[in-house]
């Protein structure tokens, strides 16, 4: 595990192979390589300095830094304060106090722990423990990190975090805050820490390690969330609009339900952000009103609810009340783009989801009778061993059969797609088991291939539309348009089965996508791959009047370009004031009574009026007229990156990039994914179910917070 393997460096005092120091002081203006480097970063990557002390990197150091020693490390210069650096010469995230002595980050705790790791109280073998009435002091407790700074390298390789340096010796807070980060991300228990194999190999790679108990594990945990909480609220403040996921969560052995609520924006290096940023429990009985309180106590506690663009929910009956209701308050205190129209996101995923249901209900005996044969050839190992000597006779070399999760319709997918490959086994395993009554026939396995080939589109499509690492809205109008011209071939079909089964999704098509969809197609505009153009080619075949869907889509597009034209000035105005009243000053100190400062004025003025002429082209009209984009090559999802256009053309768009950079980040799915196939629920363990509402939020959005530091990805446990 890459959590481990980070405290385990650390036990072995090996250094990593690179070191990269990026500093600049508050007051100093940003340098153009600080602006490309991320500014979400874990705990382990930054010394933490108190606010008046922090400093950044701006490329040349100020005088005042001349005193201190310069640090080359992974090709960089950069001037590090002297009590940043351990004995050892390595960075140390818990520096030294103003007084000049080392803050310990560990105290004695309230209701001390003994060696044996547990008192009478804590004598128990759950996964987690919920210590909310104890609070560790300092002898149990990593320090809390200090603030530190927006600009910060990234922390996405394990093997670049400054944990130790070359002549680094062992620091007993660097390995607690390791312990935690693996905690943390793994999901390990609090009790892990405790485990006497665990102390007994952590022990003998580092013998100087110290035994902590699980309530100090606990403690850490939380310094951890609160320390990354920061500075993740320091991402969304500085983002322009951050749309929302919601999802709803149960326990597994109680009726309890949780929302996780998701922040998706994209930060000012242009890469997409998605942040787990409350995981609450929903009080009894799940009104309304109750989940609306949820959601606005999470936008206040974040400080984001003057930035929220849009929300994605399933498609139940109570989030279109929810939404409804959040979208007339949020209406009262601040504008939403093109009057709410944007504001409420189904998930497409979701629809799909309901599609393949609907369809799969129409064709539930052939399935059947292929999911029965393969649990009566699967019941044993004899008859799995007569079946695949029976294939190996055929020459099939496939892998064997393997039973579907009937929540599941893309394991009924692969279920069918690798039975389809053994139909020749079938009747020839049936002359050795006599009892084998599951045959399908030739029409039967003929009905099968053609749900195949609809199901294939399904999940290719799914697949798509529910990734986390890259926008998905300008991929939204070509998919629903595949997914189109599929049921449309279907209903066509020669085979009265397969139009039966088509007839049902349309139903349910017509139902979700009968009327235009402004985001769909207004972010397909924004892919300079696609423009107007894709609008104009698909809207003909997905709607009947497509003529006035594409003139709403065009009005409404216009208008949300003269929101963001109207934001762009005013932020510009603001700007000019800002520096004009500056610069006024100075140039008044060094030159009142002298013709200079009446120059100035005299060219502001000048300037002022340039500025009001209106060009005779806007940047949406300037974008539309040019030719799409052509890739090189041939092209698909991996290969073409539309936040990285806009990145490299925010200069020449640049009202345009703004309102691009809000639409691509609006998600079309809620959740991962691996999890959009599933038609049951996410489920949280009997354990964390068990802990305090505040524990298991820890919990939750710790591990996704410590996973995207990291760049680990993790499979959704669904049911």
């Amino acid at each position: 595990m890459v959590g481990f393997s980070i405290f385990i460096r650390i036990l072995l005092s090996q250094p990593p192979p690179s070191l990269t120091c990026w500093w600049r002081r508050e007051d100093d203006p940003p340098s153009p390589a600080t602006s490309r480097r991320p500014s979400y970063t874990g705990v382990s990557t930054t010394p933490a300095f108190p606010p008046h002390r922090r400093f950044h990197h701006t490329g040349d150091a100020p005088q005042r830094w001349s005193t201190f020693p310069p640090l080359i490390a992974g090709g960089h210069n950069s001037q590090v304060q002297s009590d940043c650096m351990d004995d050892g010469g390595s960075l140390n995230p818990f520096p030294q106090s103003m007084e000049g002595s080392t803050t310990s980050p560990l105290s004695p705790m309230q209701g001390a722990v003994g060696e044996n790791g547990a008192n009478n109280e804590e004598e128990h073998t759950t996964t987690h423990e919920d210590a909310s009435t104890q609070n560790p002091t300092q002898d149990e407790s990593v320090r809390e990190p200090n603030e530190v700074g927006e600009d910060e390298p990234s922390g996405s390789e394990v093997d670049s975090l400054p944990l130790v340096g070359p002549n680094a010796k062992y620091d007993e807070n660097k390995m607690r805050e390791a312990i935690a980060n693996w905690v943390l991300g793994t999901e390990q228990p609090f009790t892990a820490v405790e485990e006497v194999l665990y102390v007994k190999m952590v022990k003998t790679a580092q013998s100087q390690f110290e035994k902590f108990s699980r309530a100090a594990s606990r403690a850490d945990c939380f310094k951890i969330y609160e320390h990354e909480k920061k500075k993740l609220k320091a991402l969304t403040k500085a983002a322009t609009k951050i749309s929302l996921t919601t999802d709803c969560w149960r326990s597994s052995h109680q009726r309890v339900e949780y929302m996780v609520i998701t922040g998706h924006f994209i930060d000012q290096n242009w890469r997409l952000q998605k942040r787990v940023l409350s995981f609450v429990h929903i009080p009894p009985p799940r009104t309304r009103l109750d989940i609306v309180d949820c959601i606005y106590k999470c936008l206040k506690d974040w400080e984001i609810e003057d930035k929220i663009f849009t929300i994605s929910v399933d498609n139940a009956a109570y989030n279109d009340r929810v939404v409804r209701t959040l979208k007339e308050n949020f209406s009262r205190v601040k504008r939403l783009s093109c009057g709410g129209r944007l504001f409420h996101i189904r998930c497409c995923a979701h629809i799909l989801n309901l599609l393949v249901k609907d369809g799969l209900a129409k064709i539930e005996r052939v399935i059947g009778e292929v999911r029965e044969g393969i649990k009566y050839i699967n019941y044993s190992e004899a008859r799995c061993e007569v079946f695949s000597n029976v294939a190996h006779q055929l020459q099939i070399r496939d892998r064997k059969l393997f039973l579907d999760v009937p929540t599941r319709w893309n394991s009924t997918y692969d279920m069918l797609s690798v039975a389809l490959k053994f139909k020749d086994a079938f009747p020839r395993y049936a002359e050795y088991e006599p009892h084998f009554r599951h045959l399908p026939t030739e029409l039967d396995w003929k009905n099968v291939e053609s749900v195949c080939e609809i199901l294939k589109v399904f999940k290719v499509c799914t697949n798509i539309i529910s990734g986390c690492d890259y926008p998905t809205s300008n991929l939204y109008l070509i998919e629903v348009f595949r997914v189109k011209q599929t049921l449309d071939k279907g209903s066509l079909s020669e085979n009265a089965f397969i139009r039966e089964m088509v007839s049902a999704m349309k139903e349910k098509f017509d139902k979700y996508w009968g009327e235009c969809h402004l985001v769909m197609a207004i972010a397909s505009v924004l892919d300079p791959r696609f423009k107007m153009k894709l609008v104009e080619f698909s809207f003909p075949i997905i709607y009947e009047n497509s003529e006035n869907h594409i003139q709403e889509v065009k009005n409404a597009l216009y208008l949300m370009y003269s929101e963001y034209l109207e934001m762009h000035d005013t932020l510009v105005r603001e700007a000019a004031n800002y520096g004009s009243g500056h610069g006024g000053n100075v140039v008044s100190g060094r030159s009142e009574g002298t013709s200079l400062g009446s120059g100035w004025e005299a060219f502001g003025e000048f300037i002022k009026n340039v500025d009001l002429e209106i060009p005779e082209k806007s940047e949406l009209d300037l974008y539309l007229e040019k030719g799409v984009y052509r890739e090189q090559g041939q092209g698909g999802i991996g290969s073409f990156s539309a936040l990285e256009w806009w990145n490299v053309h925010r200069l020449k768009y640049r009202v345009l990039s703004m309102m691009a950079m809000d639409i691509l980040a609006i998600p079309i799915s809620t959740v991962a994914s691996e999890a959009t196939f599933s038609a049951g629920g996410r489920v949280i363990d009997p354990y964390r179910a068990s802990l305090a509402p505040e524990t298991v939020q820890m919990l939750i959005c710790g591990e996704d917070w410590i996973r995207q530091l990291h760049g680990i990805k993790k499979k959704l446990k669904v049911r």
